[in-house]
């Protein structure tokens, strides 16, 4: 499948960014209020980011997005800003300056203790589920997790 006409959500969809459709990709631009797109199983990064700024931001004039911006490991809150549309002369400038204020963050890169320990915390807590005593998961046990 590789055209948008070849999704079966095509006749419906409104997302401005289609993961089918190259030409949206390349100069397509979101803003948070807009619908993104619906399709299961994709495991896209800037798919997964524009969810999370559709769902955690409530002011819809945020501004918009492109495709370079929501494709990085940024953090995204509900504090998040986009590009101004009302000022189309500082584009290249605000891009810039947008760029070197969400900086790419390193993809998490657990050790091979680190994972065995998470493993057997987790092992321990299966172990455990439903019995009496506490499992110590990193600083907290069992019963003494905050809510």
């Amino acid at each position: 499948m590789n055209k948008p006409e070849e999704c079966q959500r095509f006749e419906t969809c409104g997302a401005p960014l289609c993961p089918l459709d190259q030409e949206s990709l390349e100069n397509g631009i979101f803003y948070a209020s807009e619908e993104v797109c619906t399709r299961q199983g994709l495991k896209l990064l800037w798919l997964r980011n524009q969810r999370k700024i559709a769902r955690k931001t409530k002011d819809p004039d945020i501004g918009f997005f492109t495709i370079n911006m929501i494709d990085r490991r940024i953090k995204i809150s509900k504090a998040i800003k986009g590009i101004d549309p009302d000022r189309p002369d500082e584009e290249k400038l605000l891009l810039n300056r947008w760029f070197r204020l969400h900086p790419d963050r390193p993809k998490k890169v657990l050790t091979k203790e680190q994972l065995e320990k998470m493993q057997r915390g987790l092992q321990a807590y299966k172990a455990n589920k439903g019995g009496t005593g506490a499992v110590k998961i990193g600083q907290y046990t069992k019963e003494s997790v905050p809510k």
